[in-house]
């Protein structure tokens, strides 16, 4: 007769080669497990599953199916549960402690029944509420022979971590998680087939809870309204937070009771879902570090470059500004469109509750949710949502950052007129005002149109004017957008997001200079040259859909702003112009320079 535990086997032909098969087994099976030490999230195995030898008189335990149609939590009365409930508590009680192999009853803790009934062929179970008409059940040793059984990666059926439990007296009959005849769930029975539906993985009940809880690490949600943290609008996480925490205290003590286990089964779906109700803050406009959770460093905002950032381990080269319209803008002005920096205005970015680290955030840009890498490294990036949302390496703290101010500085000394752009809203200083630039239909005249006295929008090109101050203004990175339809709007103004060499043979494109004492944009343009012209990026330049041979050859500013004055006529000529030193310049850059017609001209 085989014995409780599982160790005596009948019929051994041959001892000294089941001791090597045994020893072999063993080793492979060691090999497995630390194998499979990293797969935290193999139920059977996290879940504590037990052994047949570890089924002690007075453990209190669970069942969970381990077939291929039924791998949920067993109460052997009714349907199987996705969830252990408190009806899946059964107590193992030995009929002679101090005589193991007389075998052992299960007896139901929410009502102190006992598993009993007919013990034939697709009989149901039955609960009694005596003792003695409780069936008496041993652990069947051949657990190896099932076959289509749901088991972790690596493992091997000779692990005994699925039991099959068997009626002790009469023909083989054991319990079966569901009507062996059905594919699909149904009613416990008691079935004679050896089946995958006869086995079980069994669980320390009170193990199991504890872990249960302690998965859930209600503790690390924070509610609040600060970056990482979440609320709770339905207000149900608060209640269950605090029930589990009592619960999982009395799990804490070396002999937790029948009540502790109920307790932590009732609380933990209610906790479940409450967690699942919480919805994360997300970030306010401002200045933000973007640190990685798998590899502690941050994405770097210094690249002089486009391109695919680099990942960095110093905070004071991560500072990233987040618009009002959600970009996230470098301390270069470069902005982030899928998982590159772009001179351009970037693509908005989604911020999701990250399921790899509590508290962190899977940012999604343009399609593609950030993946941290090494320090040194390109920052990476993962196009499958659930990698996104579930892998660390793609899990993101925002570090706030109030120590730093991102800006735009013009000097404007010595001049009376300047332009601006830029791929994120500034805010106006005091002592200069902004304009948009109208060329009207044909060309034949312009207009200034004052801009928003306190924000010029992301993507607008700009005329300055000075109205008062030093000269030196500090255009600050706004977090609030501005309206850049508005602004842009019959607005002729280009921006400029990096320095941009013009060809000859492009558009006619104007940029701003000084003539004299006058003001105006000058045609950028040489006859018969190959050579290009660059102007330099956060600027902004005149361009209108004409040939540069057919243009004119400047428009000026003159007197009020309210319009452009004067427009000279005429197609371009050749101008030539001379540095200080007498020297021709191809491309005149910032100053002042002598035209062939002698004429001062200010490139601003």
């Amino acid at each position: 007769m085989p014995t409780f535990a599982g160790l005596k086997l009948k019929n051994m032909l041959n001892k000294n080669k089941m001791r090597k098969t045994i020893r072999i087994t063993c080793m492979l099976a060691f090999l497995f497990l630390g194998m499979m030490q990293a797969k935290a999230d193999d139920p059977i195995r996290k879940g504590n599953a037990l052994k047949a030898e570890q089924l002690t008189n007075g453990k209190i335990v669970l069942f969970k199916g381990v077939g291929n149609n039924n791998t949920k939590w067993i109460n052997w009365q009714n349907l199987s549960t996705e969830k252990p409930e408190a009806r899946c508590l059964f107590l193992i009680e030995y009929v002679n402690e101090s005589d193991k192999e007389q075998g052992f009853r299960l007896k139901r803790l929410t009502d102190n029944k006992y598993i009993g009934g007919t013990k034939t062929n697709n009989s149901n179970i039955e609960f009694k509420d005596n003792q003695s008409d409780a069936t008496i059940f041993i652990i069947d040793p051949n657990a190896t022979t099932g076959e289509n059984l749901t088991l972790p990666t690596g493992a091997t059926k000779e692990e005994l971590y699925h039991l099959r439990y068997k009626v002790k007296d009469g023909a083989a009959m054991y319990l079966n998680v569901q009507d062996g005849r059905n594919n699909t769930q149904s009613t416990p029975k008691y079935m004679n087939g050896t089946g995958s539906w006869s086995f079980v993985a069994t669980f320390d009940a009170a193990l199991y809870a504890k872990d249960m809880l302690n998965n859930y690490k209600a503790s690390e949600y924070k509610i609040g309204e600060g970056v990482g943290e979440f609320s709770d609008s339905a207000g149900n996480f608060t209640t269950a937070q605090q029930t589990a925490a009592t619960a999982l205290q009395g799990l804490q003590s070396g002999s937790p009771s029948v009540e502790n286990i109920k307790s932590a089964l009732t609380v933990a779906p209610t906790l479940e879902t409450a967690i699942n109700q919480l919805t994360i803050k997300l970030p306010q406009p401002g200045y933000y570090r973007l640190k990685n959770a798998q590899n502690n460093n941050y994405i770097s905002s210094n690249s002089q470059s486009t391109g695919r950032p680099l990942m960095t381990a110093e905070a004071s080269d991560a500072v990233f500004f987040l618009s009002g319209d959600s970009k996230l803008v470098s301390k270069n002005l470069f902005c982030l469109n899928n998982y590159n920096l772009e001179a351009g205005l970037g693509v908005a970015t989604e911020f999701k509750a990250s399921k790899g680290k509590i508290g962190c955030y899977a940012i999604k840009n343009a399609g593609a949710y950030f993946a941290g890498m090494a320090t040194g490294a390109q920052l990476d990036h993962h196009t499958n949502e659930q990698n996104g949302l579930t892998l660390l390496e793609c899990a993101w703290t925002l570090e706030p950052v109030t120590d730093y101010t991102g800006s735009i500085t013009k000097n404007m000394s010595g001049t009376e007129y300047a332009t601006i752009s830029s791929p994120v809203a500034l805010t106006i200083p005091e002592g200069v005002e902004a304009y948009k630039v109208t060329v009207s239909q044909g060309n034949k005249a312009a207009s200034l149109v004052k801009l928003s006295k306190d924000i010029l929008p992301a993507g607008v090109g700009a005329l300055l004017k000075k109205t008062g101050g030093n000269g030196t203004f500090t255009f600050n990175f706004s977090e609030h957008t501005g309206d850049a339809g508005a602004a842009n709007t019959d607005n002729n103004l280009k921006p400029l997001y990096e320095n941009k060499v013009f060809a000859a043979n492009s558009n006619a494109v104007y940029i701003l200079a000084k003539d004299g004492n006058d003001y105006g944009f000058f045609l950028l343009w040489q006859e018969g040259s190959d050579e290009d012209r660059t102007v330099a990026k956060h600027k902004a330049y005149l361009e209108l859909p004409v040939a540069p041979a057919n243009a004119l050859r400047s428009i000026m500013i003159g007197g009020a702003t309210t319009g452009i004055n004067s427009i000279e006529t005429g197609k371009a000529e050749n101008e030539v112009y001379f540095d200080l030193q007498g020297r021709r310049v191809n491309n005149p850059k910032k100053g002042l320079y002598i035209t062939s017609k002698g004429k001062k001209v200010i490139f601003n």
